[in-house]
């Protein structure tokens, strides 16, 4: 199975995520800032593995001792085999140093090219509005929105880090709007592991 490392600022959904992934109800929601224990929490989906970790965003030094942590559990730790890493950001975000970090801190060069930004929150994307709650999907203005914020996240990663990750894939964990299709991209990014396809340039 493909090992997944789920990765963020305090807040974006990180154990949501797991849990609605998993189907249950396994990770913590706010787990936040304090790790409790030296060690990642792994927990198995359909098909592949998540491991949660600290949230990031609560200041710099708090930033760089989970940082390092996190470095230090999975360059030095095999039980861990982590292959490829997740970084949520919120789908309406436009602060991005907390992923740069992540790039420059944890990804180069090992994990550079085994790297996915995830935009959880669709639903609360252009404050909430242009959401359609009955049919649980973004209206159209608000579709656009997240495939502009999409892009653009790209690029600017790309501008920022000189890091070339596919284009962001957005959902709402809270609601299950696009969790399908994030759990398809993950799915084929294990299949591709597992056959030796994954991104090696």
């Amino acid at each position: 199975m493909t090992h997944f490392l789920v990765i963020g600022g305090t807040g974006v959904g990180k154990s949501s995520t797991i849990n609605v992934l998993t189907g249950k109800n396994l990770a913590k929601v706010g787990y936040g800032s304090e790790p409790q224990t030296q060690k990642l929490m792994g927990y198995g989906a359909k098909g592949y593995v998540l491991w949660d970790t600290p949230g990031l965003g609560e200041g710099l030094n708090e930033d760089m001792r989970h940082i390092r942590l996190i470095k230090e559990l999975i360059t030095n730790n095999a039980a861990y085999r982590i292959q490829h890493l997740l970084v949520i950001v919120e789908a309406n975000k436009r602060d991005y140093g907390t992923v740069y970090k992540v790039i420059e801190e944890i990804a180069k060069p090992r994990y550079a090219l085994h790297i996915s930004i995830l935009m959880n929150q669709a639903d609360q994307a252009m404050k909430g509005r242009n959401w359609d709650g009955i049919n649980n999907l973004p209206t159209s203005a608000l579709l656009s929105f997240l495939n502009e914020q999409a892009l653009s996240t790209q690029e600017r990663i790309m501008r920022n880090t000189g890091v070339k990750v596919a284009t962001p894939v957005f959902y709402s964990a809270a609601t299950g709007y696009g969790v399908d299709t994030l759990d398809q991209h993950l799915k084929q990014l294990s299949l591709e592991y597992k056959n030796g396809h994954a991104r090696k340039d």
